[in-house]
């Protein structure tokens, strides 16, 4: 994969094997990384997220990136949900679900892209899954917002990480509060930061999602 495949690429499954095989980073933080990837998978699936049970086991999901919760927990919370885990009962959350407990990190990531973008076949009496186009351009957005550019990793200098900046930081992880990443981006200037990648991402559409590139590097979760 180039650096032009990389930005234009709509299919989630290259994405992450390019990274599995190329991603530079702690294995711990590439670990969160995948995982958190997978919990936005999931929750682009608002028919998925509106069931209340399978919204905690997400939740809990999430939670565990961040070291506030284990495999076992979320397994206790599936168990709790009578959630099964059997491909053939699809959409079968309880089988989706499942990979987020695995302990490989990548796995979870690449089984739920490709679990959660089948649809069935929209034509009457056509047996099967198709590819649902919509979903998998966002789960590559979401992958490019989490990771950012692999050919071009950024750093964050100790003076970027101004009081600011870092409560500006801090705050949008923890609330999700996006809408203020271009205050972001003004306190990262402000700071000396010139790095137009970090400035368009802060200033751009989005969407962004827990776990984005540019606050982690302010955070230094990177």
């Amino acid at each position: 994969m180039t650096e032009e495949d990389w930005h234009s690429e709509s299919n989630p499954g290259p994405m992450l094997e390019h990274l599995k095989r190329r991603l530079r980073v702690a294995p711990r933080a590439r670990g969160r990384k995948f995982r958190l990837t997978a919990v936005e998978f999931l929750r682009l699936r608002t028919d998925m997220v509106s069931n209340p049970r399978v919204a905690r086991a997400v939740e809990a999901g999430e939670a565990m990136c961040d070291g506030a919760g284990t495999l076992p927990d979320v397994s206790a919370i599936l168990a709790e949900a009578g959630l099964r885990a059997d491909p053939s009962d699809l959409p079968g959350w309880g089988f989706v679900l499942k990979f987020l407990l695995s302990p490989d990190s990548f796995t979870a990531a690449h089984e739920i892209a490709g679990l959660t973008h089948r649809v069935r076949w929209p034509t009457p009496g056509r047996a099967g899954y198709a590819r649902d186009e919509l979903t998998m351009a966002s789960q590559a957005w979401i992958i490019r917002d989490v990771f950012g550019n692999p050919f071009r990793p950024a750093t964050c200098p100790p003076s970027w990480r101004t009081s600011a900046a870092g409560a500006l930081a801090e705050s949008v992880y923890e609330a999700r509060d996006f809408a203020a990443m271009p205050v972001l981006a003004d306190a990262l200037e402000e700071a000396g930061c010139d790095d137009a990648d970090v400035l368009t991402h802060c200033r751009g559409p989005g969407p962004h999602v827990r776990g984005c590139w540019v606050v982690d590097l302010v955070l230094g979760k990177a």
